[in-house]
Parts: C-alpha cells; structure tokens; sequence
C-alpha cells in the first residue's frame, strides 16, 4: 500500500518517528505527501522533538507566532550545522569552523550596576540569558536584539532581577517538562557573611518565580 493513499491522521503519526530532513525528503516524492508535509502540526512536533533530542530550552521558540516555514527551519537547524562543518571540513582538512561575524558595541540600556556581571550563562536555543553579579542576578529575553542592523541597541529585554549575595557557584538546569530553568546561585547569607544560602529561581513561560 502507497503511503499516499493513507489518512492524513495516520500520516502525522507516521511523520512523528521520522527526522525533520526526512520529511523534507518526502515531500519530494508527490503530491499528496508534499501535502502532507505542508500540515502545521508536523512541523510543531518536530521542533519539539529537535528540541528534546538536542536539549534546547523548548520556550526559546515563539511556537503560536512562528510560521509553517520558520518551524521547519528551526527543525532543521541541526542537520545544517552538522552538514555545513562536514563541507568544512571535506574543504580545508579540518573540522574547525570560523564564522564570518562583525562586532557591533552597543549601549546597555539598564542601571550601570547590571553591565559587569561575574557570570553569564547562555540558554540552549540561545533565546535566554542569564547574568550574576556580586549581589545581583538578571534573567533576560534577548528574542528583541535579532535587529542590530536596524540601529537598535538594547541589549534585551529583561524578565526579572533578584537580589543575592553571589560566591562562586552558579547552575542551570531545566526542569523536568523541558519548559522552565531552575537556576541555583550558592553565596552568602545577607544576615551571616559566613553563612552559604541556596538562591533558587524558576523562570516557566517567560515569567520568573523567585524561592
């Protein structure tokens, strides 16, 4: 039996066990399955799958706003940059990469206590990022600064600061749904400088929840 002549229902499922460039490769077959493929759940789950599969901080994607296109781009990301280092690679004997970039400098648009961090922590997806200072810590959606060459110079847009007295340790980890961070700064207490307390932050849909 052809695959073209299945449900559509069936053909998602199918869909679902198959890699993002896979579902590129069928749509090239007919019409149906160029159909098919075109469906907007097919493309949503597989960026959720990409995202699982690559650990990517899943609310990095804009998902309800993004386009069929846009989805099957991001879905795909991975398999360019694998491809893209393997050309490299073919090309100049080595699997070392050197993008092309240009540097532009641009004013921070928050209290000059916020522009010296101590640590900084991109987010898998590269959406979030989280900065700590000596007695700060600032989580910030950077989804704003794609358009530098506009004239733009803010920095991002930030989700939310919090007090603390930060040492020298700093973790990062998603919570088990794959939809918020747990963010964990070791420093001092601010009632006993010798005293370590555990500073907690959860950051679930774009919003930040300080324990």
């Amino acid at each position: 039996m052809s695959l073209a002549v299945l449900p559509l229902d069936l053909l998602i499922v199918i869909f679902g066990y198959l890699h993002p460039c896979d579902i590129l490769n069928m749509r090239k077959t007919c019409k149906a399955l160029c159909l098919a493929t075109s469906v907007r759940i097919v493309w949503v789950d597989a960026l959720h799958r990409m995202c699982i599969d690559n650990e990517v901080f899943r609310p990095s994607f804009s998902v309800s706003t993004m386009s069929i296109s846009q989805l099957e781009h991001a879905a795909t990301a991975p398999r360019r940059f694998i491809t893209s280092t393997i050309r490299h690679s073919e090309k100049y004997g080595t699997s070392e990469i050197r993008p092309s970039y240009h540097i532009q400098y641009i004013a921070p648009s928050v209290s000059p206590e916020l522009v010296a961090p101590r640590a900084l922590y991109l987010v898998p997806g590269g959406r979030y990022l989280i900065s700590v200072g000596r007695h700060w810590m600032a989580v910030w959606d950077l989804s704003c600064t794609s358009d530098l060459d506009a004239g733009s110079t803010d920095i991002g847009r930030q989700l939310a600061v919090r007090v603390v007295n930060y040492d020298r340790l700093f973790l990062v980890h998603s919570t088990p749904d794959g939809l918020g961070l747990r963010i964990f700064i070791l420093g001092t207490d601010e009632s006993d400088s010798s005293a370590k307390a555990m500073f907690v932050a959860f950051l679930m849909h774009c919003r930040c929840i300080f324990h």
